[in-house]
């Protein structure tokens, strides 16, 4: 199984764009390939934000939709600045997450959000930092048990109280177990060094490590960097790692080819001109870049996720979003 990771750094307007292309693509894939599954991972102000101990109302009404889809997982990020970001603070953070999933919808009587772990942004892969590093995991870890228990010990109040709301019991046993014990990503963005490697993928410290973070060009054009790393991958390390390449017009001459051109225009006669040639020829050089990174990424190195982006950043949708996600479902359900 293949998972997609998406790093939403986007605001979930409810007048504009916002998560509008994620809901269209989760609603996709449970049709096209129900197995895949998205770690989407949320990011209101580099962080949960200092103006959202409780998500504004925009967060509330996308996240609440977001927890209705059984293919996807809710992730929070925080970031630990390479190991020099004080505990204190990411415990914090990590907190104000936490305390999302107390927040309830008093009228359909359900929890309204679901997040199912953390995403930890900026991970230092010097030996060093492995205990710093195990106190973020341990503190996320035991957050989310807290949580689980407590919402078991109200699922048994209302079992008692109500013993005809079964639909309520399901559901809110349903969101514990979800949040147990409480999924971690560490995101080096680089392969940690093969003397610390077992450490840094160990099951005690993280689920998934992101080992590649950069333009879809360093993935071919590094010279032995990516395939040297990515031999020394046990199979249970591929099972942990993930890839993620933006900037995916840029991939080397021999994928991607001519991307340059002009704006689209049209002659005197309504015909295309090389304006819009040029145009469909950087798509078909996106697709085509896209669609070899993941037969690699799923197909040959069998690693668990990825992520693939035309855009520079992950603040925007790229054009080639829903064809990615249908690469995606086909190169997931090949390998089932």
């Amino acid at each position: 199984m293949s998972t997609i990771l998406v790093p939403l750094y986007i605001y979930p307007s409810q007048s504009g764009l916002g998560w509008s292309p994620l809901f269209s693509a989760l609603t996709s894939a449970l049709e096209r390939n129900p197995s895949l599954e998205f770690l989407v991972v949320i990011n209101p102000g580099n962080g949960p934000g200092p103006d959202y101990p409780i998500p504004n109302a925009d967060y509330r009404a996308a996240l609440s939709r977001l927890s209705s889809y059984n293919n996807v997982k809710v992730i929070g990020y925080v970031h630990c600045g390479y190991g020099e970001r004080e505990l204190g603070e990411i415990e914090k953070d990590v907190g104000d997450y936490l305390a999302w999933l107390d927040f309830a919808d008093d009228e359909r009587g359900e929890w309204a959000i679901r997040l199912d772990g953390i995403f930890v942004d900026e991970v230092p892969t010097d030996a060093k930092y492995l205990d710093y590093l195990q106190s973020i995991t341990d503190t996320v870890r035991s957050g989310f048990a807290e949580v689980a228990s407590r919402r078991s010990s109200c699922n048994d109040e209302s079992n008692t109280n109500n013993d005809d709301d079964s639909s309520l019991s399901a559901l809110s046993s349903s969101s514990a177990s979800s949040t147990t014990p409480g999924i971690v990503i560490h995101n080096p963005g680089i392969f940690p060094a093969a003397d610390s490697s077992d450490a840094f993928f160990s099951s005690r410290l993280v689920d998934y490590v992101v080992v590649f973070e950069n333009c879809l060009a360093a993935w071919w054009d590094s010279g032995d960097y990516v395939s040297a790393n990515l031999a020394l991958l046990t199979p249970e390390k591929r099972a942990k790692a993930i890839a993620v390449a933006h900037t995916c017009g840029c991939g080397p001459k021999s994928q991607a080819g001519d991307s340059g051109g002009r704006p689209q225009q049209q002659d005197s006669e309504g015909h295309h001109t090389d304006g819009e040639r040029a145009e469909n020829r950087e798509e078909d050089a996106i697709k085509k870049n896209v669609q070899h990174f993941l037969n690699e990424v799923v197909t040959q190195h069998k690693l668990a996720g990825h992520f693939a982006t035309s855009a520079t950043d992950y603040a925007t949708w790229c054009s080639g979003w829903e064809a990615y996600v249908e690469v995606a479902c086909d190169l997931a359900a090949a390998t089932c």
